[in-house]
């Protein structure tokens, strides 16, 4: 009621010739905030708006100047003092023509001050009561960023989509679609890397199984040769055995010649061939039998 009653005396102050200059100052600081703006130049702009709301000859343009006041400092990234102009202007503005869109616009400050959940309410309440809004098509991309920077992007995705169905004459279309296969090229390398993941668990399993085969192959493989080790060496041993007795049989047959005088005995030729025959076979068996004890002694000291 305030504010009105002073826009009330601004009017009549502009109908009177001595104050017509007050009206005109308020009006030109506005219009050239606005044309700052629109050029990107939100710092003159916030100023300009800045003197707008702090004069007390501009009542009449007040209200407007709150809306694009916070508007230049969220541009600015001033975030708080943003809001917080934008929060007076929604608090007592509610019949200008710029109250939807600062509906909209409180959603995607919150957004920027990274308040996702509270900026996907914002923006719910902004759509369901003006949902043939102009701005209903940046409300959806700008839920579907909040989500997208939430991780839910199974939902974010939805978002996307509904700005390219029922959009597509919206400037937020291309970047939407942008979004949406961004999405779509997350989850293929998510499954890719799963995919990957999983292939080399199996090689690990199939090169672990396979290393265990080779070892148990190993294994089994010593231990045939152990036991064959062991077992030549039993049968050298008993070579040896039965050599050795050859020996004793053929020196007590030497023994008998000797003291029979010869005469059923070998002759000396025979006698010293067999024995050299024998003997040679006894150091050949001998040496053989040494070297796979060596062997047997090798691989218990490994094992």
């Amino acid at each position: 009621m305030k504010i009105k009653l002073i826009g009330v005396f601004a009017c009549i102050l502009c109908i009177a010739a001595p104050f017509a200059g007050f009206c005109e100052d308020g009006r030109i600081l506005l219009r050239g905030g606005i044309e700052a703006y629109r050029q990107s130049n939100f710092r003159a702009a916030a100023n300009a708006f800045q003197s707008v709301v702090e004069s007390d000859r501009a009542a009449a343009e007040i209200s407007d100047a709150y809306f694009w006041l916070a508007k230049s400092l969220t541009a600015l990234e001033r975030f708080d003092e943003a809001a917080s102009y934008l929060e007076y202007f929604l608090k007592n503005f509610s019949d200008s023509s710029y109250y939807p869109e600062a509906f909209y616009e409180r959603g995607r400050l919150l957004y920027f001050q990274k308040e996702y959940d509270a900026a996907i309410v914002a923006f719910e309440h902004f759509l369901s009561r003006y949902p043939k809004s102009e701005y209903a098509a940046n409300a959806y991309f700008w839920t579907g960023e909040s989500l997208f920077a939430m991780g839910n992007l199974d939902t974010a995705q939805k978002m996307y989509a509904i700005v390219s169905a029922q959009y597509p004459s919206s400037s937020r279309v291309e970047a939407a679609r942008y979004r949406a296969a961004i999405i779509g090229q997350k989850y293929r390398e998510e499954e890719l890397v799963k995919l990957l993941k999983w292939s080399h668990e199996e090689y690990i399993k199939s090169l672990a199984a396979r290393r265990n085969l080779e070892k148990m192959y190993a294994e089994v493989v010593l231990s045939y040769q152990r036991q064959i080790a062991a077992l030549s060496a039993g049968d050298l041993h008993a070579e040896v055995i039965r050599l050795s007795e050859e020996v004793r049989v053929l020196k007590a047959e030497l023994d008998s010649r000797a003291s029979a005088g010869g005469a059923a005995a070998l002759s000396d030729a025979e006698f010293d061939g067999r024995m050299r025959m024998l003997s040679a076979r006894e150091d050949a068996v001998k040496s053989k039998e040494a070297y796979l004890e060596q062997l047997i002694a090798e691989y218990e000291e490994k094992n």
